[in-house]
């Protein structure tokens, strides 16, 4: 029996050329659309452990804070009314230009946690207010 070797570059210059592609880079919109899609990159607020996920604005004042959500109204009455049979927060909800607005005062301790998650669902970033009633 006799035995051929070969060398690495006979086999390559047998499987010919490979057709690549070229992509075209993608738009700030898009990419932010599938971080959107992702949960990546988004900030997402916890108020006393209920999650408010696409909120608009927030606005922290001494008494109150208040949260404008791009979520449908009724997902965020959802949300109100679990935190008002909890009771350690009084909530009251309302649409304001197709946004809901959540006003949230406290009645015995309110915790708003504020924090950015990258593509592996570490926290990134965390701000914690927190009041509480004397």
């Amino acid at each position: 029996m006799r035995y051929q070797t070969y060398n690495m570059g006979d086999y390559i210059s047998q499987i010919g050329r490979v057709k690549r592609k070229c992509k075209d880079k993608p738009s700030t919109y898009e990419i932010h659309a599938r971080q959107q899609y992702l949960g990546v990159n988004m900030v997402k607020y916890r108020v006393n452990n209920v999650l408010f996920s696409d909120v608009f604005h927030v606005d922290v004042q001494q008494d109150y804070v208040g949260i404008v959500c791009r979520d449908d109204l009724e997902a965020v009455r959802r949300k109100c009314d679990m935190l008002n049979r909890i009771g350690d927060v009084e909530v009251k909800c309302h649409e304001l230009e197709g946004y809901a607005v959540v006003k949230l005062v406290p009645v015995k301790f309110l915790q708003v946690n504020c924090f950015t998650q990258d593509k592996h669902g570490c926290t990134v970033r965390s701000e914690i207010y927190y009041m509480k009633v004397q």
